[in-house]
């Protein structure tokens, strides 16, 4: 079992006894003393995995992480191309940085793509990439797909509540996919109603650390996967 687990279970403990009042008949008393207790839970975990290095590890942490190895081999312009499974299966940095070289070119193709990435995985792993290599790219192609990209919370259609959707929620893109919700970019009014639900729901479990410590892995020991 992970240590993360005995940490949160602890903080768990300590804040029920310190908050734990006698007024247990009154209703609202009660949810107060529990939201207070969860929020300082929140607050306290994400301050523990911000200090250690700790997140949300899935295969695009991966992808970014060989990035940056190929990124920082020489200092090589950066042409980088950010997309879904048609990026990832149709470019091969490696030939392409080769064809454009014999053709006089010194540029590096760097691949960060992977299957059904939303527009918002796209957009925060490009920052995570020049964050993490120091490096801004001379060129970068932003893959746009009709059926992923018509649609705010096109997540929710193939891999809802799975770590990667969670992680794409704060608040941030939270906030612009709920704008795109409300500007129609949703299927019907069914649809627009299940993404606005689903929204609140991955948000939430976005805010509440939800696999933010179980299982997951530092930052520097996320392993380099070429995408």
């Amino acid at each position: 079992m992970q240590w993360s687990l005995f940490l949160l279970a602890g903080i768990a403990l300590v804040l029920a006894h310190g908050l734990k009042l006698p007024l247990m008949g009154r209703r609202m008393v009660a949810i107060s003393a529990f939201v207070a207790g969860l929020l300082l839970s929140v607050v306290t975990v994400k301050a523990i995995a911000g200090a250690a290095g700790i997140g949300r590890t899935t295969d695009f942490d991966r992808y970014v992480n060989a990035a940056v190895v190929t990124a920082t081999q020489d200092n090589a312009p950066l042409i980088v191309f950010t997309g879904a499974s048609y990026s990832r299966n149709g470019i091969d940095p490696d030939r392409l940085t080769l064809a454009l070289r014999e053709r006089g070119f010194p540029h590096r193709v760097v691949s960060l793509s992977i299957e059904a990435a939303s527009i918002l995985e796209r957009d925060a792993h490009l920052e995570q990439f020049m964050t993490l290599s120091g490096r801004v790219p001379e060129v970068v192609f932003v893959e746009v797909a009709k059926d992923f990209d018509s649609r705010a919370a096109y997540m929710f259609g193939n891999s809802k509540f799975s770590a990667r959707a969670i992680e794409q929620f704060d608040l941030a893109t939270a906030a612009w996919t709920g704008f795109g919700i409300l500007g129609g970019a949703c299927r019907g009014v069914k649809d627009c109603a299940l993404d606005s639900a689903y929204l609140g729901l991955h948000s939430a479990l976005n805010f509440i650390n939800e696999e933010q410590l179980s299982g997951r892995e530092r930052n520097t020991k996320i392993k380099a996967i070429p995408a």
